[in-house]
């Protein structure tokens, strides 16, 4: 992927990007850069890093490629900008620490991505300087350390709720509506049985495994294959990702996990 030669490693990284809409999130993310920046804390913002003539999707890329975290001012518009929904997305592929702040009250956490709901939302306050928010002090914490975080190479959207999906000698997997019972999608691609299945804790990713050696991580939402894994040298009887999403744990008749 294009994003793969330019992934730099936590220790490479300095520095915050916010990430807002304008639209309903500009005037407190101008407050957040203003907070941030008495604390010395190197910032990215469109409205002041931007370079007139240069495509603009590029240079969101190369900041989100060399910052350690993104501040996600998060608004009811936020959560339905494209351009927001594209910046976590890189944002994540790349390993960059993705902190939501609540940008608005009363946020309807049924509309946030299912990986964004099992996040801490830091409380800010409205930032003024005489009440910077119950949590500003951990927030300007949690930036001085060096983040834990591991990269997403495979983002996809959320699959909703109620679905499952089953794994079949016929070669193929298939998605079902849980509720009417009606096949939603067929994941074709192993040459032998399909022995093993499980979806990614975020609903996005369902991965397989099959006779044939190999795991295959699909898009749950559109049928399409993400990536083959190989190494098993016989046939590969389960399949199961780890609770945080980062890893998937097989096991196989030759032996090995």
């Amino acid at each position: 992927m294009a994003y793969a030669n330019r992934y730099k490693s936590a220790q490479e990284r300095s520095g915050v990007f916010i990430s807002y809409a304008r639209s309903d999130g500009e005037a407190f993310a101008h407050r957040l850069r203003q907070q941030l920046e008495k604390q010395n804390i190197r910032l990215w913002q469109d409205r002041l890093g931007m370079e007139g003539g240069r495509d603009w999707w590029l240079q969101i890329a190369e900041a989100l490629d060399n910052v350690a975290f993104m501040a996600l001012v998060v608004t009811p518009n936020a959560l339905k900008s494209d351009i927001v929904r594209k910046e976590w997305r890189y944002a994540r592929q790349q390993g960059v620490c993705v902190y939501p702040i609540k940008g608005a009250p009363n946020l309807n956490f049924e509309s946030l991505p299912r990986w964004m709901r099992d996040q801490h939302f830091y409380d800010l306050g409205s930032l003024d300087d005489k009440n910077p928010g119950p949590e500003w002090r951990k927030f300007l914490n949690d930036l001085n350390k060096t983040p834990d975080i591991r990269r997403v190479p495979f983002m996809v959207e959320d699959l909703p709720a109620g679905f499952v999906v089953s794994a079949s000698d016929d070669k193929t997997l298939r998605l079902w509506d849980a509720v009417s019972g009606s096949e939603r999608l067929t994941f074709a691609g192993h040459t032998h049985w399909v022995t093993a299945c499980d979806i990614s804790p975020d609903g996005g990713i369902v991965v397989s495994a099959s006779d044939d050696k190999t795991l295959k991580l699909w898009d749950a939402k559109t049928g399409d294959e993400c990536a083959a894994l190989s190494g098993h040298t016989d046939s590969i009887t389960s399949c199961e990702f780890t609770s945080d999403g980062n890893y998937i744990v097989s096991a196989s008749y030759d032996r090995t996990l």
